[in-house]
């Protein structure tokens, strides 16, 4: 949830650990400057109202003219500074948790359009995001199956399917890892968003010759061809 517009936090109803509703006030703008444009606004399109009811009456048709384009333009200023209004507050978009922000120290400060107040999460639709080897990404593919068990849930594993690999490698300490994301098959009430923890794919049977010397195999072809043997 980002700043709709520029101004003052006026009031902070929730902070990250909190659970919401789609709906539920979360923080509010200070209004008083756009109710004060609002009111003008009000005022300003009943006075070229009865202007214009008044030529109207007189068949000043120049008068007429000139009026209509005012009352519109008064119109349109006065729905701009009622979507202004419903802007200042500020409102769940879903149903979750709260998972950042906190604005209950910065009543009075002011915001841009576009600044992040807060981050929402659903609980009922988690994505797994697996950090995975450079050089096991070969064998990971759409659709894999495997088993997650989270450091907090430890006697839980957690079954889940691959949905999409990201194709950009990112450096890690030691190695380059790739993202994959994976589905939860069955999400527990007790998730919580930024869990972490350790999974195992299920990539077919293996001889044990074969899951002791397959690294080893790997790093001396990759050295033998970087030589040109």
């Amino acid at each position: 949830m980002v700043a709709p517009q520029e101004g003052y936090i006026l009031s902070a109803g929730v902070r990250a650990g909190d659970l919401v509703e789609q709906g539920d006030l979360m923080a509010a703008l200070d209004a008083r400057e756009l109710d004060l444009q609002r009111q003008k606004w009000q005022s300003e399109r009943e006075k070229l109202t009865k202007e214009y009811h008044q030529a109207l009456a007189e068949r000043d048709r120049t008068a007429l003219s000139v009026l209509r384009a005012r009352i519109d333009q008064a119109e349109a200023e006065l729905r701009l500074a009622e979507e202004q209004l419903r802007r200042t507050r500020l409102l769940a978009p879903i149903d979750g948790l709260v998972v950042s922000g906190d604005l209950s120290h910065s009543l009075g400060a002011p915001v841009k359009t576009g600044d992040l107040l807060f981050q929402v999460a659903p609980l009922d639709n988690y994505r797994v995001a697996l950090r995975v080897e450079e050089k096991k990404i070969g064998d990971i593919t759409a659709g894999l199956r495997g088993r997650l068990v989270l450091a907090a849930l430890p006697d839980t594993p957690l079954e889940i399917t691959v949905e999409e690999i990201t194709p950009v490698a990112v450096a890690g300490d030691d190695a380059n890892y790739f993202r994959v994301d994976a589905a939860l098959d069955t999400p527990l009430p007790a998730l919580r968003p930024g869990m972490q923890g350790v999974a195992k794919l299920d990539r077919g049977e293996r001889s044990l010759l074969w899951i002791w010397t397959h690294d080893l195999i790997d790093r001396l072809r990759l050295w033998a061809w970087s030589l040109g043997l």
